[in-house]
Order: structure tokens, then sequence, then C-alpha cells
């Protein structure tokens, strides 16, 4: 295995190479699991070193272009909707999945203050909704209870 993780490396980028082996340790995996394979021959590789250039990074978005994208959300119930989601990503940081996660049982009032509880592979936290914004999700609930029955299980966003 030692040899064609190197033979990777000298054709392909770091990136390119740990996708490939986690392909492989995936399979064999699956084969151990099936009882097709006592032991997985690929369970010690290790991945590629990937260069800090290499890593994506994101400048976030300046004030002016978070009012530009929350101007482009209109009044219909869509609208409101996306308005509602980039509001919260973009003032309570939460990320794409996230959004696309979480559930009415999630939205809490505590101590007098809306939250979100969004749950990660590893860890919960708390988003605390500005006081400002929170407008902007009740009327986002308001649309949403005319659309699909409200209980605590039931996705918070919704597609039309």
């Amino acid at each position: 295995m030692d040899a064609f993780r190197a033979t990777l490396k000298k054709r392909y980028s770091a990136k390119t190479v740990n996708l490939r082996l986690s392909a492989v340790k995936s399979f064999y995996r699956w084969m151990v699991i099936s009882g097709r394979l006592p032991v997985s021959p690929a369970a010690e590789i290790k991945s590629v070193h990937v260069a800090d250039s290499q890593i994506h990074k994101r400048d976030e978005l300046a004030d002016d272009e978070v009012l530009r994208v929350l101007a482009t959300c209109d009044q219909t119930p869509a609208g409101r909707r996306d308005l509602a989601i980039i509001t919260l990503m973009a003032y309570g940081g939460l990320r794409e999945i996230e959004a696309n996660r979480a559930s009415l049982g999630d939205l809490k009032t505590q101590a007098g203050r809306m939250t979100l509880t969004v749950s990660a592979k590893r860890r919960t936290r708390v988003v605390v909704v500005k006081q400002d914004q929170e407008g902007v999700i009740r009327d986002w609930l308001s649309e949403r209870s005319r659309v699909a029955k409200l209980d605590a299980g039931a996705p918070l966003f919704v597609s039309f």
C-alpha cells in the first residue's frame, strides 16, 4: 500500500491523493464489515499532508455585501424563507448544512431571547438571534405555518 500511495503522490496533488486513498480505505472497510476480509490492508495508510497554501480560505462578507444579498429577498414565501436563512447564516454564523438540518424544535425562547440549537457531528451550540432580527424569523414562522404542519421534528426551512 505504501507503493500505491507513493505512486499517487508522484502523479497527483495532495488533495487528489487523499480523496483516492479515502475511497480505497472505505472499500476495504466495507470488505471487513461484510465479512469478506478479516482485516483491512489499508487501515494504517496515512493521508498526505496538504500545504496551507492549498487550503481554500474565504473572506467574510463586508457589511455592504451582506445588505446587498439581503436586499435580493422579496416578500414572497420563498423570499421570506431565504431572508430568514441568510439572516441566520450572516448574523448567527450558521453553516449551510446547519441551516439545512435545523428543525422547528431547535428554535426556542430562553431568557426572553430567541435561540437556535445547532448540532454538528461532535458538538452542539446555541445561536442567540439578535433582537432586531427576530422579526425576520417570526415572519418566516408565520409563513411556514401556512405551508405545512408545525411540529417540533419538522424542518425549520422547507422548499416550495
